[in-house]
């Protein structure tokens, strides 16, 4: 289902990333817009008269943390970021809005105290999944590809990726950067 169309916004389209629960369509899932590959957590939380979805911008760790049940779902929604979304199809019509956290009826959120409850297995196609991802997402952010915000969690995406690439030891890798990121100064924390 990766690189699936969700839904279009009008200046933004959003693409399944990767399906953590689903029954006849995808309940609880992640999905990244493809203009800076941002990723959200988005959730179906009405299906009886109306599909109507929940996303918010969030991050691997807290992704990870659910998983590994550190955060419950909820928790993961509330703490992630205050950007929302609330996607309503009705008819085959498909509404968007967007707005802070007073947007959300609470009663649409994951229920309080309910964890994820993954399995080993769930959790290491998971994690190997992300690894695969972030590989990709630096390789790409190396070749200006993807431009990075290095503001809010993308700043420490950007870290990341820095460990990253001196972890690899790849000298292409590490050329490319200094070319393009060395003007800027970066600290490294840890």
């Amino acid at each position: 289902m990766k690189n699936k169309l969700f839904f279009r916004d009008c200046d933004t389209d959003f693409f399944y990333d990767y399906v953590f629960f689903e029954d006849d369509v995808p309940i609880l899932f992640s999905c990244k817009n493809g203009n800076d590959k941002k990723l959200y957590l988005t959730v179906l939380c009405d299906d009886r008269n109306e599909l109507r979805w929940i996303m918010t911008k969030t991050d691997y760790n807290f992704l990870n943390q659910m998983m590994n049940n550190e955060k419950t779902m909820r928790e993961v929604f509330v703490e992630s970021s205050n950007e929302y979304y609330i996607i309503i199809e009705k008819e085959s019509k498909k509404t968007v809005v967007k707005g802070t956290i007073e947007i959300v009826d609470e009663l649409d959120f994951p229920v309080e105290n309910c964890y994820f409850e993954a399995d080993s297995d769930e959790i290491n196609d998971f994690q190997h999944y992300y690894e695969r991802e972030k590989q990709s997402e630096y390789a790409a952010i190396i070749k200006n590809e993807i431009k990075i915000d290095k503001t809010e969690n993308d700043f420490f995406n950007y870290v990341l990726y820095y460990n990253f690439i001196q972890a690899k030891g790849n000298s292409e890798l590490k050329k490319e950067h200094n070319k393009t990121t060395m003007s800027q100064p970066c600290v490294c924390i840890g």
